[in-house]
């Protein structure tokens, strides 16, 4: 298991609990917030922050977050039960990094609701008392948030030198199928070694297929819903929605080492990695400020379904061609 630390009940392990639990707060309060804003209509039409680029943020962050909670509650199992023993030290640290991942993405939405806030963005929508309610959810969970950060810095501290990068999160997989099954094996060890082995050399394409699959659920839905007939304004949709998810995948693994790769990168690996991961965020990014984009192209591209899928496919090879010459040109000085 490599290095330990000490058991869940001592002075560094309590910090580890300290984080978990502002960053469990953190994110329920960010999941009753947003899903209120985003699923109750009525609520949702006097909200500053409704509109792009604001909703685009929030987009992404209410399906990432609860995510992101379950998986730190599944791998909790094996924390707590080790509470009178040693642990691993990357999975103490990994669980920081989670928690801090986790508070961060919440940090990032509550910024930008504030940002709608200040701007008065769509002001002629607002209402009372439903508007000034809304602020006050907001200023609550911003509470929540900076505590988060705060206990969880001290984690962090306190943990030093990190062990993150000691192993992953497929590491855990075993024992905590073995505990969530009473204690006996889902698989044969073989069977086990096999499929984590070919999800560490396929480190970029997994996490792909599965973005593919929550962005293809996620824009299915919303053209169901909305009652789309045009297929170039689902596969937008579908793009937007893949690249989202991709490139919040790839981003959180760099953070939390859900995934390590099978072999150490190189210069070029590390430059690719960083690149697709830029290009994949920049699609959505795109899409929030498409408004501007559209005005200093002065025409070039048209406002329909294609135009919209060319902008933003442009922009994630603009973003991504550009991260990788930096990444190249940084690693050679």
């Amino acid at each position: 298991m490599g290095v330990q630390v000490e058991s869940v009940e001592s002075e560094a392990a309590r910090a580890v609990n300290a984080a978990l639990t502002g960053s469990f707060v953190a994110g329920v309060c960010f999941v009753a917030l947003t899903w209120t804003t985003t699923q109750a209509k009525s609520v949702r039409s006097a909200s500053p922050w409704q509109t792009d680029p604001y909703d685009v943020v929030v987009s992404f962050t209410e399906f990432v977050v609860p995510a992101m909670l379950l998986l730190m509650a599944l791998r909790m199992l094996l924390w707590r039960t080790g509470r009178h023993r040693s642990q691993p030290a990357f999975r103490a640290a990994q669980l920081v990094r989670a928690a801090t991942a986790t508070t961060g993405l919440v940090a990032v939405t509550v910024a930008s609701d504030w940002i709608a806030v200040v701007v008065g963005a769509n002001h002629a929508v607002w209402t009372k008392p439903t508007t000034p309610v809304l602020i006050g959810a907001l200023a609550v969970l911003t509470a929540a948030t900076a505590a988060g950060l705060m206990v969880q810095r001290k984690a962090v501290r306190q943990l030093l030198p990190d062990r993150s990068h000691d192993g992953d999160w497929l590491d855990d997989i075993e024992p905590l199928a073995t505990r969530l099954w009473g204690g006996r094996a889902v698989v044969g060890p073989v069977c086990y070694r096999s499929i984590t082995a070919f999800i560490r050399r396929h480190d970029i394409a997994v996490p792909a297929a599965a973005a593919m699959a929550a962005g293809t659920a996620i824009a299915g839905l919303q053209a169901h819903g909305e009652k789309w007939t045009d297929p170039t304004l689902v596969l937008f949709a579908v793009v937007v929605a893949t690249s989202g998810f991709f490139g919040m995948a790839m981003l959180v693994n760099h953070l939390i080492v859900f995934i390590a790769p099978a072999s150490p990168l190189n210069r070029k690996g590390r430059a690719v990695r960083a690149a697709v991961t830029a290009a994949a965020l920049g699609i959505p990014a795109a899409v929030g400020v498409r408004a501007t984009l559209f005005y200093l192209l002065g025409g070039v591209i048209g406002h329909t379904p294609s135009g919209l899928l060319l902008l933003v496919t442009g922009c994630g090879v603009i973003v991504g061609t550009l991260t990788f010459a930096v990444g190249m040109a940084s690693a050679r000085s």
